[in-house]
C-alpha cells in the first residue's frame, strides 16, 4: 500500500495470494514494487513492515544491513533513483515484542538493574496482601520498580515520538511532529533512547515457582527457589532482539527521512504516516466485506475490493 507523506491519500499497489515467500522470493517482489511505483512519478522514500524474521531476510538481501554497529545501514537503494528508501518496522507491533520478551523472560537487565515483569503485573492487584506477600517471600525479585518505571517511560516516549498524527496536536514531551523547531529536541530523546535500548542484557531463567501463582493459589510455602541464570547477553544479540532493534531503526532513519523530505519542501514530518495501521484498516474492512474471513480466496478479494472501490467512489 502506497501512503502519501505529503497528502492525504492511500492506495493499495498489490496483494498477493498466497501462503508464504521467503526473503529473496519477497525482495524480488518489491523490487518489482519499485519499478511501477517510479513509473507513475510517484517518489518513494521508505518501507514499512512487521517483525516477521523474513522481513528482515529480504531488505538484507536488498542491501541492508541491521547489525547496529560501524556497517549498520537501516536502508536500501532504489535502483531507479539512486535514492536512500529508509526500512521501518511498524511501532505497534515491535512494541508488542517488547511487552513479550519481558513477559517471557521476566526479567531485563540495565546497567546492572533488573527490570521485573512482576514490577508491571503487580499494578493489577490492589490488596495490599499481594504486596505483603510478595516482599515477605520473594524480596528480591522485587527490587528496583523505579528501573521498571524507567523502562516503561522510554518505550512510552519512542512509541510517542513514531505515533504522531496531527501537526496541530498538543505538543507534549515526545508527541509531536518532527519540525526544524523541534529537530534538535527530539533527536535528543531520540538518542537517549538508543543508548538506553543498547545496553539492554537479559536473561534465561529457571524460576520455581512463581511468586504470583504463589499468591493467587494462597500458597504459604517458604521453600521458593533462587531463580537460576544460564545466559547473560546483550538483547541485540539475542533472539528476541527484533522489537528492541526496530526502534533503534525507526528512531535512527526518521531524522533521516526528515532530511531528504526538507530537501523536496516538506516542512515537517507525521510519523503516524510510516506505520503500518494505513494497512491494518485496510485489510479489515476487506474482510468485513467477506463474513470476516481472514484467508478470501481471489474470487472473494476482488468482490471485496470492487465493494470498498465503488464505495469510494459514491
Amino acid at each position: 500500500m502506497l501512503v502519501a507523506l505529503n497528502d492525504h491519500w492511500k492506495v493499495p499497489v498489490g496483494y498477493f495470494l498466497i501462503d508464504s515467500l521467503n526473503g529473496n522470493e519477497r525482495a524480488s517482489l518489491l523490487e518489482k514494487c519499485f519499478e511501477l511505483i517510479y513509473e507513475t512519478g510517484i517518489i518513494l522514500h521508505s518501507v514499512t513492515f512487521d517483525g516477521v524474521i523474513v522481513n528482515l531476510s529480504m531488505c538484507t538481501a536488498l542491501g541492508a544491513n541491521f547489525v547496529v554497529g560501524e556497517n549498520f545501514k537501516p536502508y536500501i537503494i532504489n535502483n531507479m533513483t539512486k535514492e536512500n528508501i529508509f526500512c521501518f518496522f511498524d511501532p505497534c507491533h515491535m512494541l508488542k515484542l517488547v511487552r513479550n520478551t519481558l513477559g517471557d523472560k521476566l526479567e531485563l537487565r540495565h546497567k546492572g538493574k533488573s527490570i521485573y515483569w512482576q514490577n508491571i503485573v503487580l499494578k493489577k492487584f490492589q490488596e495490599t496482601e499481594a504486596l505483603q506477600f510478595c516482599s515477605q517471600y520473594v524480596p528480591e525479585r522485587f527490587k528496583y520498580p523505579e528501573e521498571t518505571a524507567l523502562f516503561c517511560s522510554m518505550f512510552n516516549d519512542a512509541f510517542d515520538i513514531l505515533n504522531v498524527r496531527s501537526k496541530f496536536c498538543k505538543k507534549k514531551k515526545c508527541n509531536m511532529p518532527l519540525t526544524n523547531e523541534n529537530y534538535n529536541k527530539l533527536k535528543t530523546y531520540a538518542g537517549n533512547i538508543i543508548e538506553y535500548i543498547k545496553q539492554f542484557k537479559y536473561y534465561n531463567h529457571l524460576i520455581t515457582p512463581d511468586p504470583l501463582l504463589f499468591f493467587t493459589q494462597h500458597t504459604k510455602s517458604q521453600n521458593i527457589k533462587q531463580l537460576q541464570y544460564s545466559t547473560n547477553e546483550s538483547i541485540l544479540q539475542s533472539n528476541r532482539k527484533t522489537g528492541f532493534l526496530g526502534f533503534i531503526i525507526c528512531l535512527t532513519n526518521m531524522f533521516d527521512l526528515f532530511h531528504t523530505l526538507k530537501e523536496k519542501g516538506l516542512k515537517y514530518l507525521l510519523t503516524y504516516k510510516i506505520n503500518q495501521d494505513h494497512l491494518e484498516t485496510v485489510f479489515s474492512a476487506l474482510r468485513s466485506r467477506a463474513g470476516f474471513n481472514d484467508n478470501p480466496n481471489a474470487k472473494q478479494f476482488e468482490s471485496s475490493y470492487k465493494r470498498l472501490l465503488v464505495r469510494h467512489e459514491i
